[in-house]
């Protein structure tokens, strides 16, 4: 005999119940069969003849441009954590409790999180759902749900099992879990081409590429060059790298150094030299999309000159816009350049990510310039 909610959920899941290799209830002899779906995890928990036996099973679906697959990986437990988790379905009530429609006062949501159990004897068969049961205002029932799913979560410890999942997946493409409205898609690399150029030097080229992982080891890299020049033998040549998540390594605050080096050849700011000039920096990047960077420049053309670099950038969500401020500081000259650069997104799967167009104004020595540059990332 089968009860409980099956109109929907029971039957949306036997596709996946196959893909996953789970257990058929309908066919299991043991004297009582347990499953729990919790978002990416499902529990199965068995007795027969008196041996309680376990497996917890982790699945994503991996979203890349050629194909879909559902990802695995699933544990046995041992013997010792599949009798605790058999004592807290025994004693939590879950196993009394309708289905959330069968409850007074359960409301129903478009979003949230949906969890189902099921549970089977020799006589029957119970498939059970519960919307969101943190949003159900202390309704008794409800309590019970968030009890249970705690004790089984802390006794299984869900939460470590499903990170150490997630980090063994390939940095690459998009995941997410079946049935859910999350997406959550990887970069393992990006590359940014475009025209750069000037009023005094309207030739030019930057080139960007970010390696945030090789292989499965993370490394936050970034490499730019860029270069502009004019028909008149001036030019402007720039190299910069980056690394981020250096001791700051949270999901919201992170840290990073930088390296700049500029070499500059304009007769129309001075003719008698060729400027180099090496920054190194230090910075940290807020949770409110500001970054922040301090460090020393050294520069050389006719004389050495050693001086300190700011650096100010603020990210703006809506309208999508970035404001920069860097500058270098010597005793007897401060040159800056300020920049505005609006971006445009596009699907991630896509080849063209995003694009940017961005207008600066610099200020050299006795020399002032405007900017222009147009940016696609892939």
């Amino acid at each position: 005999m089968i009860k409980g909610d099956t109109a929907f959920w029971h039957n949306q899941n036997q596709e996946l119940i196959k893909k996953l290799k789970l257990t058929d209830f309908n066919k299991i002899q043991a004297d009582f069969s347990f499953r729990f779906w919790i978002y990416g995890q499902v529990i199965e928990i068995f007795k027969e003849d008196n041996q309680i036996k376990g497996e917890l099973t982790n699945y994503t679906s991996h979203i890349t441009k050629k194909r879909n697959d559902t990802l695995t990986y699933k544990i046995k437990l041992d013997s010792i954590k599949a009798l605790k988790a058999y004592k807290v379905i025994q004693q939590s009530g879950i196993l009394a409790l309708q289905s959330d429609k069968e409850i007074s006062g359960w409301s129903q949501g478009c979003d949230g999180v949906e969890y189902i159990i099921e549970h089977s004897d020799k006589y029957g068969y119970w498939y059970k759902s519960y919307w969101t049961p943190s949003a159900q205002d202390s309704i008794p029932e409800a309590l019970i749900v968030m009890d249970f799913i705690k004790a089984l979560s802390d006794t299984l410890e869900l939460s470590k099992t499903y990170k150490k999942f997630e980090e063994s997946l390939p940095h690459k493409g998009c995941y997410t879990i079946p049935g859910g409205m999350i997406i959550t898609c990887h970069l393992n690399k990006t590359y940014r081409l475009g025209y750069l150029a000037s009023t005094k030097l309207p030739i030019g080229f930057n080139s960007f590429i970010s390696l945030y992982y090789i292989g499965k080891i993370r490394t936050n890299f970034r490499f730019g060059f860029q270069y502009k020049f004019d028909r008149n033998n001036n030019y402007d040549f720039g190299f910069n790298t980056s690394k981020s998540n250096l001791f700051i390594k949270n999901s919201n605050t992170y840290d990073f150094i930088l390296y700049n080096y500029q070499k500059r050849k304009l007769d129309f700011v001075d003719s008698t030299c060729v400027n180099n000039n090496h920054q190194f920096g230090y910075g940290v990047s807020f949770a409110d999309n500001l970054d922040i960077n301090l460090g020393l420049a050294y520069m050389l053309d006719n004389k050495e000159k050693v001086g300190g670099i700011i650096g100010l950038s603020k990210w703006f969500y809506n309208p999508k816009i970035n404001i920069t401020l860097n500058s270098t500081i010597f005793k007897d000259d401060i040159d800056y350049t300020i920049k505005v650069s609006k971006s445009f997104f596009f699907n991630i799967m896509s080849f063209i990510k995003s694009t940017s167009i961005g207008l600066s104004f610099e200020n050299y020595k006795n020399y002032s310039d405007f900017n222009i540059n147009l940016t696609i990332l892939l």
